[in-house]
């Protein structure tokens, strides 16, 4: 399977866990939902990260290496990789909370929603 392949792939799973997430959002714990906009946002990373050969499985090594990682020299954005920081440090973080409120859920589901969109795009100008 060529890095193409496994990028689309992946990128179809993180869009599969967003629609788990939303599901899960009505029906089952806010922090189950949370953690699948979680998973899904860093599906959607590896993603981006097998488009060129890289493949990481430790959430924290895929944070760290989306940072570093350029396009035509461009970074991906700043402020997506910070919506990934951020619900990673609530969610997974030493000081994370063992229950969030509906406000705090509708701010990761945004955040999921906007990052999955940003590395679909950057996908669609590499693949």
């Amino acid at each position: 399977m060529s890095s193409k392949d496994i990028s689309k792939a992946l990128i179809r799973k993180a869009a599969h866990l967003l629609k788990e997430a939303k599901n899960l959002s009505t029906s089952a714990s806010r922090m189950e939902s949370a953690s699948h906009y979680l998973r899904a946002m860093l599906v959607a990373a590896e993603a981006i990260l097998a488009s060129q050969n890289l493949k990481l499985t430790d959430p924290q090594a895929i944070i760290q290496s989306l940072s570093d990682f350029r396009l035509n020299g461009e970074l991906f954005p700043s402020e997506a990789i910070s919506w990934l920081e951020d619900t990673y440090a609530l969610l997974e973080g030493e000081n994370r909370s063992d229950d969030i409120d509906m406000d705090t859920l509708e701010d990761i589901e945004d955040k999921a929603i906007k990052f999955i969109a940003t590395a679909e795009n950057l996908l669609f100008e590499i693949i």
